[in-house]
């Protein structure tokens, strides 16, 4: 990002959450190197607000030696002290700061924010000190925000009178406010994770859902089969889901967790260097199953085949040549795949391009 380091502030206690934020697995990794690799690159100045040298040392090994780490000083200031070390070491005039425990506050909004440094000037005709988004409840959001170098002195002043709060500090600076609306995504990307409640929260919305619907051997599966291998190419993780409208058993006789599931085991579970599996013996909703696979930390996309009446973003499969009618109307659905050009306001896929649909699908994801 030209102009402007990074700080990912992650020296709070987690007295809330209970356990270290920073360690926290999101998307299959710590939730660490996950916020370090939003911001990574080959220019970039990305660095971690550590409150001491025994916590810089565990981030360094989360992220695997490539990050920077820069104790508090003063230490115990919480935040505020953070920004402003921060400020003291960027190489850069501007600094964006995020949460570690704000997933989704990526590089795309620090631009998108760092844009704003060059709207219209304050009423004092003076350019902004800061650039602060303001989400639909009116609340502030400064630790996810451009603050420029000019601004160290104010809050080191702060920091010297006891006052340890961002949100006062921002009295003494020309601010820029940005509705959260006027960003992409942006109260999507603002969400952050106090508490274990909020991460479960987070975890599961951090992969999508779609459920891919059509009528019987109108070839879902068949067509699965050639989407899964196109988003895989992207680095898309994918999990799917099959409904099945009459009883299955996966758990064969003689095998221990079949032993285990005769003697009355609610859930059996069994595991191998390659494989595991899961038996919830007994039936359960879709979106506790979705749910479940959302909080393995194991995917970024889940798709269900069939589930027309579930809750979630659908994609219907037509093909004219099977003679049956469309499942649904295609007006109400996220997008079409069709082997006809279908009349309709969604994004319509050849059925025989599922490269265009795993485009489409990894285009809505964070990764």
């Amino acid at each position: 990002m030209t102009g402007c380091s990074t700080a990912i502030l992650c020296g709070g206690l987690s007295r809330r959450m209970g356990e270290d934020k920073a360690s926290l697995a999101f998307k299959g990794v710590p939730l660490a190197r996950y916020k370090w690799a939003q911001f990574a690159g080959e220019d970039a100045e990305v660095f971690f607000s550590v409150r001491d040298k025994e916590q810089g040392d565990q981030i360094e090994r989360l992220v695997g030696g490539k990050a920077a780490a820069l104790a508090d000083d003063p230490a115990g200031c919480g935040p505020l002290g953070g920004i402003c070390t921060s400020l003291r070491h960027c190489r850069q005039d501007y600094l964006f700061v995020t949460a570690v425990d704000m997933p989704y506050s990526d590089l795309a909004i620090a631009e998108e924010l760092m844009l704003r440094i060059g709207s219209p000037e304050s009423a004092e005709s003076k350019p902004w000190d800061a650039v602060v988004p303001v989400t639909l409840d009116g609340k502030e959001h400064p630790l996810c925000a451009v603050y420029h170098k000019r601004c160290l002195p104010i809050l080191e002043g702060q920091l010297a009178n006891g006052n340890f709060r961002v949100r006062d500090a921002l009295a003494g600076l020309r601010v820029c406010y940005v509705p959260s609306e006027a960003l992409t995504m942006g109260e999507k990307k603002l969400t952050n994770m106090n508490n274990q409640a909020s991460y479960r929260m987070a975890v599961q919305a951090a992969a999508s859902v779609y459920s891919l619907i059509a009528w019987s051997d109108t070839g879902k599966t068949t067509y699965l089969e050639k989407l899964i291998p196109a988003l895989k190419k992207r680095g898309v993780r994918v999990a799917v889901i099959k409904h099945d409208g009459h009883d299955f058993d996966i758990d064969h006789e003689g095998t221990d967790s079949a032993r285990f599931t005769r003697a009355g085991a609610d859930v059996a579970g069994i595991f191998s260097d390659t494989h595991a599996a899961v038996m919830l013996n007994g039936p359960i909703e879709a979106e506790k199953l979705v749910f479940l696979i959302s909080m393995s930390g194991t995917a970024d996309l889940i798709l269900t085949e069939g589930c027309k009446k579930g809750k979630w973003p659908k994609i219907l499969l037509y093909r004219e040549s099977s003679g049956k009618p469309m499942a649904a109307d295609p007006d109400t659905c996220a997008a079409v795949v069709s082997d006809v050009q279908v009349d309709t306001t969604a994004p319509v896929f050849p059925i025989d391009d599922p490269d265009a649909l795993a485009a489409f699908l990894s285009g809505s994801l964070f990764l």
